[in-house]
């Protein structure tokens, strides 16, 4: 363009590409190596915009070459190599374009009678310079050990596992950076035991992202949050350090201080305050320096209400077993997605509450959760649920009444993965009166039969059930012509059988 003339100019015809050039460059083997005669060793390289390679060894330090293999794709940047059998101080390795001139070499290696056992690393050996989030290619050499634990150091002389029992012949370890504080005094070891390690000769980088942010994870809209409930504040945050602020609005415009946190922490527990209001919206981040993310839309603060969450099942009186799987019940409004749930063996005193699970969906009439019901110390006839709204813990219900954890009953199974994807998830209730329903999960569609056997071994009862579909599915048993007792039962669904036991109480 005309700098004087600004509308006499002209632009390319047509886009255009900066690349990068062809090049190969050889890792494994690496200068030094001491590589045993009539094993197997992996050479490794990497060849960017090459298509294909071949690759040859010399013994002679590249006076003459003999091929390993003619045609690999490039971008499979390993191959085994049977190591010939003569030995050599002269060692080379060549990675070849095919059709092309473009060529990588190792650097000079030895063949000998008998290894030492050494490791060495290859990459990151000193210099490397990496961004936080970026996956980090471990390479190492290893000779006559089988097994290597990979480290990181961030300051020389503190080092952190990234993987143990790692095969020493693979030579190499994907290693993600994410979370990683930005330094410049970075190593990695290969620790074979016994002495034989080796770390990065040099320190390498591991730099900033150039753009902070955090981003506002709950509430983030539409919520209806009730004054007095404890809502945990939630965010995510990228090359953030110290503390943050997070404010409320209230109008969605004036900006009110809630309090602060570490960023690393990611939650803030608030206990709502009035008066209500339908246009709130969160902020959190470093305000004054612009890294901050608000609520995508108002939420609503409601006034408190009471006992939107209601425990049906266990309500009181229940006779449940140690072992066994017992659905626990409740109702709750659609504004409540998820729940907590806990239990307590004392009546919900001093011991304090045992998490069964947390973060589980609530949807639908009476939302269910299947719980497979631990082994205690000691049974106990005063235990209680609670099932709490997993993002306003102060909303929750309790068992009306405390019901019974007996001793398991013998051959009960827990719900545990079977064969051919079978899980047995009990029969409800247990013990039972009347009727009770068998319950089990299939991973896939099959014939279903159902047998009864007394304790003896006699069999009482066949009941055909016909084909069922993979998933969670379920039968009801009479025990109108069965004396009280225990009797086990079998699920046959193809090849897999899951046996339990239910007890018959009149």
């Amino acid at each position: 363009m005309n700098v004087d003339r600004t509308n006499i100019q002209d632009v390319s015809d047509a886009s255009f590409e900066i690349m990068q050039a062809k090049s190969i460059s050889v890792y494994t083997p690496a200068a030094g190596d001491r590589v045993l005669k009539s094993s197997s060793t992996t050479i490794t390289w990497d060849a960017p915009r090459v298509a294909n390679v071949s690759i040859s060894y010399s013994l002679n330090g590249g006076g003459t070459w003999q091929t390993i293999v003619g045609n690999v794709p490039a971008s499979q940047g390993t191959y085994p190599w049977n190591v010939p059998g003569t030995t050599t101080t002269q060692a080379k390795i060549r990675v070849q374009e095919v059709g092309g001139s473009t060529i990588g070499e190792s650097d000079i290696f030895s063949i000998v009678d008998q290894a030492q056992p050494s490791v060495r690393i290859v990459v990151p050996n000193g210099g490397e310079q990496y961004t936080a989030g970026d996956t980090v290619h471990v390479r190492w050499t290893a000779t006559a050990v089988t097994t290597v634990a990979v480290s990181y150091s961030s300051d020389g002389s503190t080092w952190n596992v990234i993987k143990s029992g790692v095969a020493a012949g693979l030579g190499q370890l994907l290693w993600s950076t994410a979370g990683m504080t930005p330094g410049t005094n970075y190593r990695v070891k290969v620790d074979a035991g016994n002495g034989v390690a080796d770390a990065s000769d040099g320190a390498f980088t591991i730099s900033a992202l150039l753009k902070p942010s955090i981003t506002l994870l709950y509430p983030n809209g539409g919520e209806n949050l009730t004054i007095d409930s404890v809502v945990h504040i939630r965010w995510s945050a990228q090359d953030l350090t110290g503390n943050v602020k997070i404010e409320l609005a209230r109008d969605g415009k004036t900006w009110d201080s809630i309090g602060s946190a570490p960023v690393t922490a990611t939650t803030f527990d608030w206990t709502v305050t009035g008066p209500a209001t339908t246009t709130a919206i969160i902020r959190v981040g470093k305000i004054t320096q612009g890294v901050v993310d608000s609520s995508n839309a108002v939420f609503e603060i409601s006034n408190k209400v009471v006992a939107p969450i209601v425990v049906v099942t266990p309500d009181g009186g229940e006779l449940w077993h140690m072992g066994a799987t017992e659905l626990i019940k409740w109702t709750a409004p659609s504004s409540v997605t998820a729940v907590d749930i806990e239990y307590s063996t004392d009546g919900g005193s001093s011991a304090g509450w045992v998490s069964v699970q947390t973060n589980v969906a609530s949807a639908g009439a009476t939302p269910q959760y299947s719980w497979a019901i631990p082994t205690l110390p000691v049974k106990s006839s005063n235990v209680l649920v609670r099932v709490k709204d997993h993002n306003n813990p102060g909303l929750s219900d309790i068992s009306n009444l405390p019901f019974s954890i007996l001793d398991p009953i013998a051959g009960v199974e827990a719900p545990v993965a079977g064969v051919h994807g079978l899980s047995l998830l009990g029969n409800f209730p247990n013990p039972f009166a009347g009727v009770t329903e068998l319950r089990w999960r299939q991973a896939a569609g099959s014939d279903v039969e159902i047998r009864v056997y007394a304790q003896s071994g006699a069999m009482l009862g066949r009941y055909a059930v016909g084909h069922r579909e993979g998933g969670d599915q379920h039968f009801l048993i009479s025990g109108a012509e069965l004396a009280s007792g225990s009797y086990i039962y079998e699920i046959h669904a193809g090849a897999a059988v899951a046996r339990g036991v239910m007890m018959l109480v009149r």
